[in-house]
C-alpha cells in the first residue's frame, strides 16, 4: 500500500535533543552542535525543503526496505517523485540500488558471453571512450534520457574543438613546408649565416608541428554517434530485462543527427583522367559505369509460401523507379514472416512465409521472392541492400530488413532499326562474306 510520510528539514545547526527533548551533552558536559533537520524552529513557509520516505516491498529476509528522498522545494514536486519512484519499485526495478552507471556498463560487457571478437572490441571502445566519461558517474536509478541528451552534447562540443585543433594543426603544416622550402632553396649559394637562420627556422616549425599534433583525435561522426547509442540501447536493454534495473530504455529516446550517406558517382572517362592527373577522388564513393548488380549474387534457396502476391502500385513509382522494402519477424520457433512494404506505416502490398534458421534466410527468401516477381512482370532488380544492422544487437536474430530498387525495363524491338553507313569497303566485304563461312562451318 501506498502511503508515503513527507516532512520538511533544513540543514541549519544547533544544540543536539534526545527523544526526550533533553540536550545532548558531550563528554566535558556542552551541548553537542550539529544538524537540527526536522527540529529547526524556523521549519515553515520559505525555509527548508521537502521530503518524504515510504516502505517498499520487503528484501531478502524480510529486511526493511525504505525509499527516501529530498530536496523537493515543493510538496507537489515530492508527491510527483514519490508516486513515481514507488511505480517503478512496483514493476520490479530496484529504486534502493547505489550502483553506478559505470559499474553496470563494465558488469554488463562482462555478462556478454556470446559476442562476436569485433562486436566486443565495439562496445568496449564505446564504453571507455564514451559512456564511462560522461555517465559513469550517475547512479544507475537516476539516469534519464536528459543524461545522454548532455552526453551527445558533449561530443558534438568535442568534435568542434578537434576541427579547431586539426586547423590549427594544418596551419602549422603549412609553415614547416614553407619554412623547409626556405631551407632549401638557400643551399649552396647563400651565405652560412642565413642557412643557419633558415634551418633553424626549419627545426623551430617542425617541432612546433610535432608539439601541435599532441592529442589530435578525429571527429565524431554521426555514423558513430548511432552506434554509440546502439550500444548504450542493448546495455539498457539487458538491464531491463535481467534485473529491471531501468524503468525504460532511455537511448530510444534520444534524437541524434541524421545520418547522410554519400552519393556514389560513376567513373567517367573525364574523372578517370583527373584521378590520374591530381591523384584527388571525385568523391568518397565511387562506382564502375557498369555497377555489379547484387542479381550477379544467387541467394541460397529458401523455399517460401506466397501468402499474399505483390502488386506494386503506380503511386509507388517514380521515373519508372520503386523503392520498397521487406520486412522479416520470426513468428514462432524457425517460422518466418515476410511483409512487402512501401514505407513502414504504409498498407502491406504482399507477404510470403517460410521456415529459416535465422534472417539471413529471411533475407534471401525476400530476394528470391523480388526477383521472381520482376522476371514475371518484365521487370528489372536494381539494387538490394540489406538494414539489418540498424536493429540493436539483441533483436537481429528476430528480425530482418531489406531494401528493393526496381526499374521498368522494356526489350528493344529489331524493327525499324536501319543499317549503318559509311562504313570502310572491308567491313563491307567481311559482311558479305559471313553466310558463306556460316554456310561452310554448318
Amino acid at each position: 500500500m501506498f502511503e508515503p510520510s513527507y516532512y520538511r528539514r533544513c540543514q541549519c545547526k544547533g544544540p543536539l535533543k534526545d527523544k526526550e527533548g533533553k540536550p545532548v551533552l558531550d563528554a566535558d558536559g556542552n551541548p553537542k552542535i550539529g544538524s537540527i533537520e526536522t527540529t529547526c524552529p524556523k521549519l515553515g513557509k520559505g525555509h527548508g525543503t521537502w521530503a518524504f520516505y515510504f516502505e517498499a516491498e520487503p528484501g531478502e529476509g524480510g529486511k526493511r526496505a525504505r525509499v527516501r528522498r529530498g530536496g523537493f522545494t515543493k510538496l507537489d514536486d515530492a508527491k510527483k517523485k514519490a508516486k513515481e519512484l514507488y511505480d517503478a519499485a512496483s514493476a520490479g526495478t530496484d529504486v534502493l540500488s547505489d550502483e553506478k552507471c559505470g559499474d553496470f556498463f563494465l558488469r554488463w560487457i562482462k555478462a556478454k558471453k556470446s559476442l562476436a571478437r569485433t562486436t566486443r572490441h565495439g562496445y568496449e571502445e564505446h564504453i571507455s571512450n564514451y559512456l564511462l566519461p560522461h555517465l559513469g558517474h550517475i547512479k544507475r536509478r537516476d539516469l534519464k534520457v536528459r543524461h545522454l541528451d548532455k552526453l551527445y552534447d558533449a561530443i558534438e562540443k568535442e568534435n568542434a574543438e578537434r576541427i579547431l585543433h586539426r586547423l590549427r594543426v594544418d596551419q602549422l603544416q603549412k609553415d614547416r613546408d614553407e619554412a623547409h622550402q626556405t631551407w632549401v632553396r638557400t643551399a649552396g649559394y647563400a651565405k652560412k649565416e642565413e642557412r643557419r637562420t633558415a634551418r633553424r627556422a626549419f627545426l623551430d616549425s617542425n617541432a612546433a608541428l610535432r608539439e601541435g599534433k599532441r592529442g589530435l583525435r578525429k571527429t565524431t561522426s554521426a555514423t558513430t554517434m548511432h552506434r554509440i547509442n546502439d550500444t548504450l540501447s542493448s546495455a539498457l536493454s539487458w538491464g531491463i530485462k535481467r534485473e529491471q534495473a531501468f524503468s525504460r530504455n532511455w537511448a530510444q529516446l534520444v534524437e541524434l543527427p541524421p545520418v547522410t550517406r554519400p552519393k556514389p558517382l560513376v567513373w567517367t572517362p573525364e574523372r578517370v583522367e583527373h584521378w590520374k592527373r591530381t591523384g584527388e577522388k571525385p568523391g568518397p564513393v565511387m562506382m564502375r559505369a557498369e555497377a555489379e548488380s547484387v542479381m550477379a549474387v544467387v541467394p541460397r534457396d529458401i523455399p517460401f509460401i506466397v501468402r499474399t502476391p505483390l502488386p506494386i502500385p503506380e503511386t509507388a513509382w517514380r521515373n519508372d523507379i520503386a523503392v520498397f522494402f521487406a520486412h522479416g519477424a520470426r513468428q514462432s520457433g524457425d517460422t518466418w514472416a515476410v511483409g512487402a512494404q512501401a514505407q513502414p506505416d504504409s498498407a502491406l502490398l504482399g507477404m510470403i512465409t517460410l521456415a529459416g534458421r535465422g534472417p539471413d534466410d529471411a533475407a534471401n527468401a525476400a530476394v528470391k521472392w523480388i526477383r521472381d516477381h520482376c522476371t514475371t512482370n518484365d521487370l528489372e532488380l536494381v539494387r538490394v541492400e540489406n538494414f539489418n544492422d540498424r536493429y540493436p544487437e539483441e533483436q537481429r536474430s528476430d528480425f530482418s530488413l531489406t531494401r528493393f530498387t526496381v526499374a521498368r525495363s522494356e526489350s528493344p524491338g529489331v524493327d525499324g532499326w536501319a543499317l549503318p553507313t559509311g562504313l570502310p569497303p572491308g567491313a563491307s566485304r567481311a559482311t558479305r562474306r559471313a553466310p558463306n563461312t556460316r554456310r561452310k562451318a554448318a
